[in-house]
């Protein structure tokens, strides 16, 4: 009659044989749990791009209707005005837009980012009536009406730069920042349109402003050469296709002309040409915008199925694996039982 002994040789099998099964369970539930948390930083990252895309608008707005207000400071030619009053529509949807976007969200936003916007919507936007009314009467210095729109645009667009930190993977970081640089380059781009508007509204441009206007272009070369070593050779691609519609030796010919003028004045231009190429050079630079946040939430969508995919496969396995554990306990405990019953008898 076959006796069951407790063999150590048999007692280490199955030791090992559990142990090396627990924790491949572990281990997989481990792996799951971090794709879950993936998924989870995906979507997250999701709403962060959302916001800023519609921030992103709002700063686009913001920028012309600065570039409009700064020329009618020089010259309230019945032209600009009525360019303004549509402008300020225009800014007043995007408004709407992002606030819509930001209360939906508002929940799920990290802590630093909410208190920013927060701060940003009640201490400068909520003076945005009051700014418009000082531009009409002419109350407004050129470099106080500069600051106010470029304070909210800088609000905004660190919002970006703050979401590149809520992720831990590099090339999403890296659209982030391109995407920062972007940004950093239109908004240098709309602060030089309404420095040329205004100085050839007044047919001129002290010495101040002149260096900023030269410090401007510098800016935005090098914003420009930061945006190509961030983004993807594809998107670097991208981006010179788009701008190939715009007329840069013209941009340049007017630069070189305020730069022989400044000292002296006698522009003899028109400030709604130059508003004019500076704008579609700004509009080909938001419809790269466009394609960089495109591009970062495909780059989301793609890790958010990867991600959710792996989480399922994960768990598809532990549950399997787990079976079959619990299968061999029973069968081995089963076989046990019948082997006692069987020397029961004999004793």
């Amino acid at each position: 009659m076959e006796r069951f002994t407790y063999s150590p040789f048999r007692l280490a099998i199955a030791a090992g044989l559990a142990g090396s099964g627990a924790l491949l369970v572990a281990f997989l539930l481990f792996s799951a749990l971090q794709q879950w948390r993936i998924t989870h930083q995906a979507g997250h990252e999701l709403q962060l791009a959302r916001l800023t895309m519609a921030g992103s608008e709002l700063v686009h707005q913001l920028q012309r209707e600065r570039g409009l207000s700064a020329a009618v400071l020089g010259d309230d030619s019945a032209t600009l005005t009525r360019q303004l009053t549509r402008q300020r529509t225009a800014t007043d949807e995007a408004l709407s837009r992002w606030q819509a976007t930001y209360t939906s969200l508002r929940d799920a936003l990290p802590e630093s980012l909410e208190h920013t916007s927060n701060d940003m919507m009640h201490q400068r936007l909520d003076a945005l009536g009051s700014t418009r009314e000082l531009v009409d009467a002419h109350h407004y210095e050129l470099d106080g009406l500069l600051r106010y729109y470029t304070e909210i645009n800088r609000h905004l667009i660190t919002d970006l730069k703050d979401a590149s930190t809520h992720t831990d993977d590099i090339m999403i970081r890296r659209q982030w920042l391109s995407w920062y640089s972007l940004a950093l380059l239109k908004d240098d781009a709309g602060l030089e349109r309404a420095l040329g508007a205004w100085a050839y509204a007044n047919d001129a441009m002290p010495t101040a402003q002149f260096r900023r206007f030269m410090s401007l272009i510098r800016q935005q070369s090098n914003y420009l050469y930061a945006f190509r070593i961030q983004a993807s050779p594809a998107m670097v691609h991208s981006g010179e296709a788009v701008m190939e519609a715009v007329n840069e030796q013209d941009i340049e010919a007017e630069r070189d002309w305020i730069v022989r003028q400044a000292g002296h004045g006698g522009f003899d231009r028109d400030p709604s040409r130059w508003f004019s190429l500076q704008t579609t050079r700004i509009d080909h630079l938001h419809t790269l915008e466009g394609r960089v946040f495109h591009a970062l939430k495909d780059t989301l969508d793609r890790r958010d199925a990867d991600a959710e995919h792996a989480l399922w496969s994960m768990a598809a396995a532990s549950i399997a694996l787990t079976a079959g554990l619990m299968a061999a306990g029973i069968y081995l405990w089963r076989r046990r039982h019948q082997l006692l019953c069987r020397q029961a008898p004999d004793d």
